[in-house]
């Protein structure tokens, strides 16, 4: 439900319903859905995209769709996470937009956020910032555990070395240029999120986690909270 209050997921879901319609009506003979669209494909040009009245099926399709890391929600004891890929300013936006359409003002809200390349952290954290007043940003590397490996997931040493040595560097460089959000680094994406549940349980405060920044970043949140997914 949260995930099609979604600016993303209806961009995606109309232009995939749009793709299906054209192949199913090019595809019509002996197809029982391709018959109720009724289009003609010959007629349909790409830029102008007639609405049309969406059959059971697509609607099946729809309600069952699942898109792992992507306006994803997990829900645990006191906190709720809110998990998104987004890695560029656009979608950025986008993901800090659908953040504050599921959460309400009274619970905590903390920002998990690692990005890669040369994307600018500082850039996403003030788009960020314009649609959520964050209480405590953690800052983490891409790394699901530091106490065990999973397999085809794992980092070379010197890497592992160098993004948990950006993490801490980003904290201080935040803390430095911003005073009024407090801020903390960890090794490891299982650390952040222990100290998140530690914090909600002894201050009894529920708590919205918005994990984004960077895929690999969500890959290693999954691990760490749907391990057998």
């Amino acid at each position: 439900p949260h995930a099609l209050t979604s600016e993303t997921w209806s961009d995606n879901i109309s232009l995939s319903l749009q793709i299906a319609k054209r192949w199913l009506n090019s595809h019509q003979q002996g197809n029982s859905i391709g018959s109720q669209l009724n289009g003609d494909v010959s007629a349909m040009e790409p830029a102008k995209a007639v609405p049309f009245k969406i059959p059971e099926p697509f609607l099946r399709g729809i309600s069952t769709c699942q898109w792992p890391g992507r306006n994803h929600v997990i829900y645990r004891e006191r906190v709720t996470y809110h998990l998104d890929g987004a890695h560029t300013p656009v979608s950025i936006g986008l993901c800090s937009r659908w953040f504050k359409r599921c959460t309400t003002d009274s619970r905590r809200k903390v920002l998990m956020v690692n990005t890669t390349r040369d994307r600018l952290l500082s850039d996403f954290l003030d788009i960020i910032r314009q649609d959520i007043a964050v209480d405590l940003i953690i800052f983490c590397p891409n790394i699901a555990s530091n106490k065990y490996i999973v397999k085809d997931c794992e980092w070379p040493v010197e890497i592992k070395q160098g993004m948990i040595k950006q993490a801490h560097q980003n904290k201080v460089d935040w803390c430095q240029t911003s005073t009024d959000i407090p801020a903390l680094s960890f090794s490891s994406v299982e650390e952040g999120i222990r100290h998140i549940e530690i914090l909600s349980q002894s201050s009894k405060q529920e708590t919205d986690v918005l994990i984004t920044g960077s895929l690999h970043l969500i890959g290693a949140s999954l691990q760490v909270l749907h391990p057998l997914s």
